[in-house]
């Protein structure tokens, strides 16, 4: 993970935050960005989420916009193939129209050239636990990165399922609130989903194949 904020339940809105990597971004790297806006009084972000770095890498929404139906929204950006690499000294802002509560983050890809496929779903939350899935996706070709990423808001802690690799990406929390991110590398064309377990909660998922 290159970079994460959360913030608090507040009583004002905010429209902003900006992020410092956590390590050196290189040149031609890829970012892609999850994030989930909670408690946004019904505003929809869709169009409006931006990005800038002081670097001038560009920044682009990618897929549509998820809500739940209940004033949260989960979105993703990507700047592919970035041209000027980023320090820790840098600073990423994000833009949004308005929320109370935000969680984001932003992870680092090498090899990466292109969005292929993105599809994203979301339900109310089950008295019982079941499963979360983004829906599936069509890859166009072999060797292909999996991006999955997924917002809850309450329940416990969801969980992955085999195949997706945890360990090593984001766990973004608040209370009961949390957004997730994954990835696996898959070798042959295939429809595929980020899916898991969803544990009593409200969920929001989405899934990005990159080429």
């Amino acid at each position: 993970m290159v970079a994460y904020d959360v913030s608090p339940n507040s009583t004002s809105p905010t429209t902003s935050v900006a992020l410092h990597p956590l390590s050196t971004v290189a040149a031609a790297d890829s970012l892609v960005m999850s994030m989930m806006l909670i408690n946004s009084g019904g505003v929809n972000p869709t169009g409006s989420v931006t990005a800038t770095d002081t670097q001038g890498n560009t920044y682009v929404q990618v897929g549509t916009t998820r809500t739940d139906n209940g004033g949260d929204f989960l979105v993703s950006l990507a700047a592919v193939n970035i041209h000027k690499a980023l320090s820790t000294t840098d600073t990423i802002t994000v833009n949004w129209p308005s929320n109370k509560e935000h969680f984001i983050a932003v992870e680092d890809f090498t090899g990466v050239t292109a969005v292929d496929q993105t599809t994203t779903a979301s339900t109310l939350p089950s008295p019982l636990p079941g499963p979360f899935s983004s829906g599936y996706v069509t890859t166009t070709a072999a060797n292909e990165l999996l991006y999955g990423f997924a917002g809850f808001t309450g329940g416990s802690l969801p969980v992955w399922d085999t195949g997706w690799a945890p360990g090593n990406m984001a766990l973004v929390t608040n209370r009961t609130d949390r957004l997730l991110t994954s990835a696996r590398l898959v070798n042959s064309l295939g429809a595929y989903q980020a899916s898991g377990t969803n544990a009593k909660a409200t969920y929001m998922a989405g899934i990005i194949t990159l080429r």
